[in-house]
């Protein structure tokens, strides 16, 4: 099957919309990405900009992914579910990504794809 430039199989769009439904049934939901690989990535200030981001999305819950627990991060208040507790191939967590209704967090490669599937709201390289 193809999502506009997409490629992706019917067995991923099965397994992300059961997960969808697992965990967020008939609502919306978002996804943030805090995972880094820039040296002098400055934090604070990303997070900064991110969270007064996030005030417009005050009871969106989200997939995330990130290097650390949530509760870890100056999101802790999110209410989130970690993609990493989920162990889901990469394509069936971009899948789940395209439907989000915002993609959110530090600027990478996969939130970069999707912007044409999901609005995105990325922090620059710094």
């Amino acid at each position: 099957m193809q999502m506009k430039n997409y490629l992706v199989s019917k067995e991923e769009i099965e397994e992300g919309n059961n997960i969808i439904n697992q965990y967020f049934p008939n609502q919306e939901f978002g996804s943030l990405l805090l995972s880094n690989t820039y040296k002098d990535f400055d934090v604070k200030k990303e997070n900064e900009m991110l969270l007064e981001e996030l005030k417009k999305y005050p009871n969106l819950p989200f997939f995330y992914y990130g290097e650390k627990n949530i509760k870890e991060t100056d999101f802790s208040f999110l209410n989130v579910i970690d993609f990493r507790d989920l162990k889901l191939p990469i394509r069936t967590q971009l899948y789940i990504r395209t439907k989000s209704k915002i993609n959110i967090g530090y600027e990478a490669g996969m939130t970069t794809m999707l912007c044409r599937y999901s609005n995105i709201i990325s922090t620059a390289k710094s």
